[in-house]
């Protein structure tokens, strides 16, 4: 190992040496914490004793040798190099079986050598020396026998007028009785080496790495070892072995594990229990607190003070910093260290005693869980009070872990059959794909009828995900008259499977407000969330998309990383149905995939409708037939058998017959939400638009009477609220009219879908809106809506739009578009105020609409397009670049 920073240390023990060979003996101890680089300067020592001329003895203390008598001497005394006279007498002292301790294994030997014994191991390990210097080393003194430690004393009492140099390294806390005798006056001195500086690490990782360490490298070694010579020597190994060409960072590895496991086995028994019981606690908890210290002691025995010491040398030794292990491979090194069996056993002793002194459930179940313990009389109630805590505090795979051991430990039917639903509940919070395997657990739970109304309620939801409306309803009917728990999951319950609605109160004469009260804060547990997603799928069927993507805008990072993975899943696949039908294609794209990736697809199960007809729907309108066909491969299992959401995956089909010119198939699919929707007495128009998906087929097949009564039926059934959903179907209701009643439609359409938000389908009623426009002879505003259309559908990514569109886009006089950014350096650039007005126009709005959103007044939006037009060289509107960007988001 490379030594640095010990310059000062070894001029000490080199002096010393000199001194010895002189005349001049002394015994010096070398102290430190562990790792601290003792043994290395030891043996760096014994070398220079070497070459210059000493006899060097040395021997080393080892736990395992406590017990065995005068171990350290014999070592020393089997490598004098010329024996005294008295050799034999010696060797049979030393052979004495009454001069052994008189039970092995009892700790340290209490047994003292005859004064005989010591007087001929003295002149023994004396003689070599009246004719040169003799360096006796002995490192890990402190798991010296007694034995041994008086032997010490003895020789070190003659050393005065010796030539001999004792040295001796010690481990920390060595709290011996003997210990200061020997590193005090008379017999000696002590030195203690300290941790290495910036500059110490600096010197040793520049030595190992082969080339200068920066500032931040060695700002992190620091952090990761306090200094500790073994530990930064570990950190080199592990960097050496795993780093890439030209990367300068360090790496945390196995070796720098195995070193913090060194440093603790040098140190004491109570240190390193003291580590193990620590890992132990931090694992489950974090990083033991002043309360949690209280613990520590008692499982360790100790009293605060000596837990404090203890504490600090772990500290001092590099191991801990700040109350916690300096990096994780720490502790799992240091959890590695200790035997399953021991680790369960302290785990049960922790719980044991934060259970009687009023801990929380979740600081007991912390550790009933890790022990697998469940035999106290109140760890299954405990455990599922836990459960429920750690679900609200976004900690759902713990929660499963507490009810699967609340089950193992339950043997009455009614508390098991309420432990299975929650298990079951628990599980398929993280992954619905894993709780598919208790589904025939769950069904024979619900079968038994021991389930009272509210578990009854979660046991018909989960089924109601899985698919299994049969069993749902079976659970139901054991609820009885329970009105209140009926009513609160009546929303939920009647979305997924609207033929339930029979078997649940009526609904509250109310508005919308309460529902949408559940959106004032995001909260974790089932209930809560039921009601989240209820009120958002409530906007979007209500047309009111945007407001579900303000309100997820609005949310703290932190709390959507409380919730689960499958109500992490619902939400985005909510927020993906609202972005597609605000036309924002990419973001439904991404957000439907998003959506598959929090939980498996298959995990989706009976709700797959939602996401995968997202994805579908996207890649329909983008063009990507391709992509489009390989979402079709997933098609569902009976359609429309299992969910509401399965109405949203066959109205998708039909949009994507429609786009590859199948008529017939699309109006069958179309055909199909129908009849389901009618079947199931919905009448939510909005839900999905089967009717105008429908009036398109049927204008392909050319039946436009009954696309026009279709279209007129959806329009009688819809809100003024409703604008997208009008708009969609006043489009479709054009294209069965004469021109100037087609303009009408066509007009109103777009200002709904304007006012709604819906880019695409505005970009469609735009298009249509162009065409009615030149066959009436207004070609100025045809081809303003024309170019305003194109710029929607390029904005949504709508690539089969676009291309659509492109050649009914006219070219402005002159044959090319002019203004900033196409290359006529002598246009005069717009100001700011010119553009926002000029980009505007370009999109179709009107001079009123401009200055209502601007804030300012006609006449000047006349006069910055007057001023426009003259620096962009054109004489109209319509032949404004399309290019031309506002510089600022219009509101």
């Amino acid at each position: 190992m490379t030594i640095v920073e010990r310059n000062e240390h070894v001029t000490i023990l080199l002096d010393a040496i000199r001194e010895a060979a002189n005349g001049n003996g002394q015994i010096i101890t070398i102290g430190g914490d562990a790792g601290t680089g003792k043994t290395e300067l030891l043996h760096r020592i014994a070398d220079e004793a070497h070459r210059a001329g000493a006899l060097v003895l040395t021997a080393a203390g080892s736990r395992a040798e406590l017990t065995l008598h005068l171990g350290i001497v014999r070592q020393l005394f089997q490598q004098a190099a010329n024996a005294p006279s008295a050799t034999g007498e010696l060797a049979r002292l030393l052979e004495d079986d009454a001069l052994t301790p008189a039970r092995a294994g009892s700790g340290e030997s209490t047994v003292h050598p005859a004064g005989r014994v010591i007087d001929l191991l003295c002149a023994a390990l004396l003689e070599p020396a009246r004719e040169r210097a003799v360096v006796i080393c002995v490192d890990d003194v402190q798991y010296a026998d007694v034995a041994s430690v008086h032997c010490l004393l003895s020789l070190a009492a003659q050393l005065r007028a010796a030539r001999m140099l004792i040295l001796l390294a010690e481990g920390p806390a060595w709290t011996r009785p003997l210990a200061a005798e020997l590193s005090a006056p008379p017999y000696g001195r002590r030195i203690n080496l300290p941790p290495l500086t910036h500059g110490g690490i600096a010197a040793m990782l520049a030595a190992r790495l082969g080339h200068p360490a920066d500032a931040a490298v060695v700002a992190q070694a620091h952090r990761l070892t306090g200094g500790n010579p073994l530990l930064v020597h570990a950190l080199a190994d592990d960097t050496l072995d795993t780093r890439a060409a030209g990367d300068d960072t360090l790496h945390v590895g196995t070796a720098y594990g195995r070193g913090v496991l060194r440093c603790l086995h040098r140190t004491t028994p109570a240190m390193l229990a003291t580590a193990h019981v620590f890992a132990l606690l931090d694992e489950v908890a974090g990083s033991p607190t002043t309360p949690q210290q209280a613990l520590l002691g008692h499982l360790l025995g100790l009293d605060a003070a000596a837990v404090a010491r203890s504490l600090a040398a772990l500290t001092a030794a590099g191991v801990l910093d700040r109350g916690g292990f300096r990096h994780p491979a720490a502790r799992a090194a240091v959890l590695d260290d200790i035997a399953p069996a021991i680790r369960a056993d302290i785990h049960r002793r922790a719980a044991l005693w934060l259970h009687a002194s009023d801990a929380s459930a979740d600081a007991v179940a912390r550790h009933l869980v890790a022990a697998g313990h469940h035999d106290e009389p109140w760890a299954v109630a405990l455990l599922e009070q836990a459960a429920t805590q750690t679900v609200l505090d976004g900690r759902p795979e713990f929660a499963v872990s507490c009810l699967q051991l609340a089950l193992r430990g339950s043997t009455d039917d009614l508390e098991r059959a309420r432990l299975t639903v929650l298990r079951t509940r628990a599980e398929w919070r993280i992954s619905p794909a894993g709780a598919w395997a208790r589904l025939p657990e769950l069904i024979a739970t619900v079968r038994t009828g021991r389930l009272t109304a509210r578990y009854a309620i979660i046991a018909a939801k989960l089924l109601l995900w899985f698919g299994q409306v049969d069993d749902a309803r079976v659970a139901l009917r054991s609820v009885g008259g329970a009105v209140a728990e009926l009513s609160r999951s009546r929303a939920w319950l009647i979305n997924w499977h609207p033929t339930l609605s029979v078997m649940l109160p009526p609904p509250p004469d109310a508005g919308t407000a309460p529902a949408e009260r559940a959106l004032d804060r995001l909260q974790p547990d089932d209930d809560a969330m039921e009601a989240t997603t209820m009120a958002l799928l409530h906007m979007v069927y209500a047309d009111r998309p945007n407001r579900v993507l303000t309100w997820h805008a609005d949310l703290a990072e932190a709390d959507l990383d409380r919730l689960a993975p499958t109500w992490r899943a619902v939400l985005t696949a909510i927020r993906a149905e609202a972005a597609l039908r605000l036309g924002d294609l990419p973001e439904a794209q991404r957000l439907g995939r998003s959506a598959l990736q929090c939980i498996t697809p298959r995990g989706w199960a009976a709700a797959a409708g939602l996401p995968r007809s997202i994805l579908l729907r996207s890649a329909t309108a983008m063009g990507a037939y391709e992509q489009a066909t390989v979402e079709l491969e997933h098609i569902l299992p009976e359609p429309g058998a299992q969910s509401t959401f399965d109405l949203h995956f066959l109205h998708a089909r039909g949009r994507y017959a429609l786009a590859v010119e199948l008529p017939h198939a699309a109006l069958a699919d179309f055909q199909a939400c129908g009849e389901l929707m009618a079947r199931w007495n919905m009448t939510a128009p909005a839900l999905v638009a089967w009717r105008d998906g429908a009036a398109w087929a049927l204008l392909a097949l050319g039946k436009t009477d009954k696309a026009a009564e279709l279209t007129q039926r959806q329009l009688r059934d819809l809100a003024t609220e409703y604008r997208r959903s009008r708009g969609a179907a006043l489009r479709a209701l054009a294209v069965t009219r004469e021109l100037w009643p087609r303009h009408r439609l066509l007009s109103e359409a777009v200002e709904l879908l304007q006012a709604a938000g819906d880019q695409l389908e505005l970009a469609h009623t735009l298009a249509d809106l162009s065409r009615v426009q030149y066959a009436l002879g207004d070609g100025s505003r045809g081809r303003l809506a024309m170019r305003r259309a194109l710029h929607l559908a390029d904005q949504c990514n709508a690539r089969a739009l676009s291309e659509a569109l492109q050649p009914s886009v006219p070219v402005p006089s002159g044959g090319q578009s002019t203004g900033p950014g196409t290359g006529d350096e002598a246009t005069p650039p717009l100001s700011d105020a010119e553009r926002r007005v000029a980009a505007l126009a370009v999109q179709g709005h009107t001079n009123r609409q401009i200055a209502r959103k601007l804030h300012i007044t006609i006449s000047t939006v006349e006069q910055h397009l007057t001023r426009s037009y003259r620096k962009l060289k054109v004489s109209r509107r319509s032949d404004l670049p399309l290019g031309l960007q506002p510089g600022f988001s219009a509101d």
